[in-house]
């Protein structure tokens, strides 16, 4: 979910500026810049008026996201959290649709592909047309898409009603230009599990490790989260993913001890410079586990491979 309010600067005032500014803002905070697939989400659950009406009042001097589009001839390389130190950002190409006619032309196979990519979903072209309208007050005649010509190679992505009162979701905004108007916007922080992560590592379970409960991001420690924790007779059950820039873990955890905030106490040895075998151990003394079991992922050529597989019982 995304933030009700727009990022501020540092003297608390609303502001207004590129992709670019914005990443940095984002950056020095530890918290991340709202992608494509967060608006989409927004639109597609609906049930806050007040974060719809205000993103709708952004719209009018241009949304800023945190979306970017490569293009290299007829191939997109959408990016979502683009420029991120927070959290490795998304990545997928797809082929260069026809702009003209998007929403009407959604059950194209080539044109849902992208679309679908561009808001990170697996929903259909139906279910895609009925969360936009949400944006438009019904009005999907009134959606248009602007993409990348053959001269501009990469992009950032904003959403716009400033022509003709259009909503244009602009993906052919220029990264540098002289003109305020024309680069610079509004951007909402994410609040919660972003959008825009892959969607494998956003799936509700791994391996029966439920993360749909508790999500965060961990600024001091650049970390986003999805944990569990559940009273089992006289044992506590910790359960989550914890995802840094280029890594992810995932850890179980049974014990006999109720453990403080616990997600943040996992956090802080994941992000830690020791070994793998030195933050079990840590674990261990910590949670004094009747069971645990770590694995640990490791980004290489655009997924995640397992790394280290730990399984300890009856406690260290």
């Amino acid at each position: 979910m995304i933030a009700k309010t727009k990022v501020l600067t540092e003297s608390e005032n609303e502001m207004f500026a590129s992709q670019a500014e914005f990443t940095r803002r984002a950056n020095d905070k530890g918290v991340l810049i709202a992608s494509m697939p967060d608006i989409y989400y927004a639109a597609k659950v609906g049930t806050d008026e007040d974060l719809l009406n205000g993103l709708k009042l952004d719209f009018n001097k241009d949304l800023v996201t945190s979306t970017r589009i490569k293009r290299k001839g007829s191939i997109l390389k959408i990016t979502h959290y683009h420029g991120s130190k927070v959290i490795s950002p998304s990545e997928k190409e797809v082929a260069l649709p026809a702009e003209k006619g998007w929403i009407k032309q959604l059950d194209s196979e080539m044109i849902l592909e992208f679309t679908q990519a561009l808001f990170n979903t697996k929903d259909s072209a139906e279910e895609i047309r009925n969360s936009l309208e949400k944006l438009t007050e019904n009005k999907l005649e009134l959606i248009s898409l602007k993409l990348p010509n053959q001269y501009q190679v990469e992009r950032a992505v904003s959403i716009t009603t400033k022509i003709n009162g259009r909503l244009i979701f602009n993906c052919n905004k220029e990264l540098n230009c002289y003109y305020e108007s024309a680069h610079k916007g509004y951007a909402r922080e994410v609040v919660g599990e972003p959008a825009g992560l892959e969607q494998k590592l956003r799936t509700n379970s791994h391996k029966g490790i439920n993360f749909s409960l508790n999500s965060e991001v961990d600024q001091e420690n650049n970390c986003v989260y999805f944990t569990n924790a559940q009273r089992i007779g006289n044992f506590t059950k910790y359960s989550g993913m914890f995802c840094f820039k280029g890594e992810r873990y995932v850890v179980l955890i049974t014990s006999k001890q109720e453990i403080n905030e616990a997600s943040k106490l996992l956090s802080r040895v994941f992000a830690s410079q020791k070994l793998v075998k030195e933050k079990v151990e840590e674990l261990g003394s910590l949670f004094s586990p009747v069971y645990l079991h770590l694995e640990r992922y490791v980004e290489g050529k655009g997924e995640y491979k397992q790394a280290d597989d730990l399984e300890i019982f009856g406690g260290i």
